[in-house]
């Protein structure tokens, strides 16, 4: 399943789609798990989850988004998301690919990398453990898995077109629509 969401403005003519159907690891997810990680939270309110504003208002609900939110919450996670150095694609321990574990420790099972890191242990120097998550490099991930341009300068674009989305859709004219 994909997210659509666009946003026009028919007094100036300004519109914008955007889609999330070709991130196979979620770039919404990624954004979630990033603020968590970087600013060291537990959750985030669901009303104040990226994930609740941009999906909340779907299909016929697409009208009554709530922009002044839409925009709080899309710069909040901004304000940490453009600031970050190192970026990490992030798997629940008990859900982490079996195509990743092979190329991360070869020849060692799937549920011995998993123990190994659930003891915190670090692996290729670079593999990170937060709330029951693993944070795998984004780019070492990307020499395992076809992702084509894969690098967090590429999440970064992703999410100043979503932070522009956000302003455009502060303007009283501008129309919201969101299909999951």
């Amino acid at each position: 399943m994909s997210l659509d969401i666009s946003v026009s403005n028919p007094a100036t003519g300004e519109e914008m789609e955007m889609n999330w159907l070709r991130n196979p690891f979620g770039l919404c997810s990624w954004a979630e798990d990033t603020l968590l990680y970087e600013a060291k939270l537990e959750a985030v309110p669901e009303e104040q989850s990226l994930w609740f504003v941009i999906n909340h208002w779907s299909y016929d609900k697409s009208a009554n988004v709530n922009k002044p939110l839409f925009l709080q919450v899309v710069q909040r996670y901004g304000g940490v998301i453009l600031s970050v150095e190192k970026g990490y694609f992030w798997f629940p321990l008990d859900r982490f690919p079996d195509n990743l574990a092979y190329h991360l420790e070869p020849g060692k099972s799937i549920d011995a990398l998993r123990s190994s890191l659930r003891d915190g242990n670090v692996i290729n120097g670079d593999i990170t453990y937060y709330q029951d998550k693993i944070g795998l490099p984004i780019e070492q991930c990307a020499k395992f898995v076809r992702l084509g341009r894969s690098d967090l300068a590429r999440y970064k674009d992703w999410y100043r077109d979503l932070i522009r989305f956000a302003e455009i859709l502060q303007t009283p004219e501008a129309v919201f629509y969101c299909s999951n």
